[in-house]
């Protein structure tokens, strides 16, 4: 898939980038110094794995690991511009499939919630990947009860498309965005 392997996303107040297979290395291993040394941003200290990531590390950093220009498909850092402080992560759930569909998750650690940091980073990616050969749809599915998830999928353009089962079972609610045209 001819795509950069170390793009980096500026916005307002973040800088995102995607984590190389030695960075999730150094996340998975929760060792901050290593962190920052492989990302150049400034890691919680004591180290905190960004929500929602911790389950998939390992394979996501073997996967970069094989093809480092599958990192922006996975996880992006998401620092503060001024101090370069890690807020979140966000990313996709992979390279588009077949049909031209990528999925977006987000996650801000609890101390930086309710500013902003997803809505802006979730923006920022989907205005990424539309703009990438073979993507033709950003989606992103949350549970019913996930208002701050809807929210933020609103504010990244995202729309409401229905429901669909989760492959753990859970009903979950779908927003999407097509790649204009």
């Amino acid at each position: 898939m001819p795509v950069e392997t170390s793009p980096r996303i500026e916005t307002d107040r973040l800088a995102l980038t995607p984590l190389s297979a030695a960075a999730s290395r150094a996340v998975m291993a929760e060792d901050g110094r290593a962190a920052d040394g492989a990302t150049g941003v400034l890691w919680p200290d004591p180290f905190v794995v960004p929500p929602l990531i911790a389950e998939h590390l390992d394979w996501i950093s073997d996967r970069v690991g094989r093809n480092p220009a599958e990192a922006p498909w996975w996880i992006w850092s998401l620092a503060r511009s001024g101090d370069r402080r890690v807020v979140g992560a966000a990313g996709f759930g992979g390279p588009p499939d077949a049909g031209g569909r990528v999925t977006l998750g987000y996650a801000v650690y609890p101390d930086w919630e309710r500013r902003g940091y997803a809505s802006e980073a979730a923006r920022a990616l989907v205005d990424w990947a539309l703009l990438q050969p073979g993507v033709e749809i950003v989606r992103a599915t949350m549970v019913p009860d996930n208002t701050a998830s809807m929210r933020v999928a609103r504010k990244a353009g995202l729309r409401r498309r229905g429901r669909t089962i989760h492959r753990d079972g859970d009903e979950v609610l779908v927003y999407e965005i097509a790649r204009p045209g």
